[in-house]
């Protein structure tokens, strides 16, 4: 498979401290479309490690999508600029809380994340607004929306739909499984075997990136080649 719209997260290397060359050398390695890097504080000091990073990814026309943490600040700019300079855009997702400010960093297009468990009629109308206000993208994780006990789980279905009805082709989907409202990591299955395999079709279909969060590389392997089967199914 040479998927043009997966994404491997850095995520997958937990075990060894999320470490970012490599994420992006698993990634180029098994064909990923792109790579999510989460950017902690520890990675600040290191500009010569992201710029290791970037001459990884660059050469082999990998995307790149930074994930900064909730308490990110202007700190963090300069090392977004060194993982991002490859790229006509620079994106970068941040988890949005309402009323959150956000800064006007030169050339970032913000991309806006559902932090909350459970879905949120009014929580999601503002991330969409607040996005569109700001030129970014929406950032819909989906397992998220099941990470809570509802009262009726097909409110939460048609709810969920909903949501993927309204993004395009520049927005992206983070994606786990877990059946029922458990996200306990051990609680993680392929996907498919879990609440997302209700929306195959919509996420076959889906037009815009799709990040792979899972813990392990074998899974999230075995979770692309589910991908595939959704994406033939919904042609």
């Amino acid at each position: 498979m040479n998927p043009s719209n997966v994404f491997l997260a850095s995520s997958v290397f937990r075990d060894r401290a999320y470490d970012l060359r490599q994420t992006v050398r698993a990634a180029v390695f098994y064909r990923f479309a792109g790579v999510q890097l989460y950017l902690s504080r520890d990675h600040l000091a290191g500009e010569f490690y992201l710029k290791q990073v970037r001459a990884l990814a660059a050469p082999a026309l990998l995307k790149v999508l930074v994930h900064l943490p909730d308490d990110f600040d202007d700190f963090f700019l300069p090392a977004v600029e060194i993982l991002l300079s490859h790229q006509r855009e620079k994106r970068v997702v941040v988890h949005y809380f309402p009323g959150m400010g956000i800064p006007p960093w030169p050339g970032v297009v913000w991309g806006l994340e559902n932090a909350f468990s459970g879905g949120d009629e009014m929580y999601f109308e503002e991330l969409d607004r607040v996005a569109g206000e700001k030129k970014g993208f929406l950032v819909v994780d989906l397992p998220r929306l099941f990470a809570l006990p509802v009262a009726r789980r097909e409110d939460l279905v048609d709810f969920t739909r909903g949501v993927l009805r309204k993004m395009d082709a520049g927005d992206v989907l983070h994606l786990i499984d877990f059946p029922g409202d458990d996200p306990s990591r051990k609680n993680w299955r392929v996907l498919g075997a879990g609440n997302m395999g209700l929306f195959a079709r919509e996420i076959g279909a889906f037009p815009g990136a799709i990040v792979l969060e899972y813990e392990s590389l074998p899974l999230a392997l075995k979770s692309r080649e589910v991908l595939e089967g959704w994406r033939k199914s919904a042609v």
